[in-house]
């Protein structure tokens, strides 16, 4: 029984690093969460039909204004310049977390400190990710609020989340 104990903490910090690094696995067509650039899937090419790049392409919110895209784009580029360094230390304490984790002797009390960071950062960028998304909210009109309302947010980019969905707009 006391041989079980370190290999049940191991598989559970191996879960906690495979559902983090997935945090940056988003799909990656018709608007469904960001890339690891921070760059929103959207403007990914997609093969559904109508999907982007296609001739019956919709925007995800209808109706936007020029007004509203260029207020969302320069929400958009803000948010992204709050979340790239979030990001990169994400992916620094991933990393860490693999080689505390991979090592002949692990150290659980520093796996479980860094785990803990991991969850504060993690947090931090879904909180950021929320008031974005409240950000785009405040310029849309009712009809296209409840459409965006109806697109799944997802997680934010944290523990294997479909990340935040972002407005639509030209690049």
């Amino acid at each position: 029984m006391l041989k079980a104990k370190p290999f049940t903490l191991m598989l559970i910090a191996s879960l906690i690093v495979l559902a983090i690094t997935a945090y940056g696995q988003t799909p990656g067509c018709c608007g469904k969460g960001m890339d690891m650039e921070g760059k929103d899937a959207i403007h990914k090419p997609c093969n559904m039909p109508g999907g982007p790049g296609g001739k019956d392409h919709k925007p995800m919110i209808p109706d936007l204004t020029d007004e509203q895209k260029e207020k969302i784009e320069t929400l958009k580029v803000e948010h992204m310049g709050k979340m790239l360094p979030l990001k990169n230390e994400m992916g620094e304490k991933q990393a860490r977390l693999q080689t505390l984790t991979t090592a002949e002797k692990v150290n659980m009390s520093e796996v479980n400190k860094l785990i803990d960071n991991i969850g504060a950062l993690c947090t931090k960028i879904m909180k950021l990710q929320a008031q974005h998304r409240q950000d785009v909210r405040e310029l849309l009109t009712d009809k296209q609020r409840l459409i965006f309302d109806a697109q799944e947010p997802g997680m934010g980019g944290c523990m294997g989340g479909k990340g935040n969905m972002h407005h639509p707009g030209p690049k």
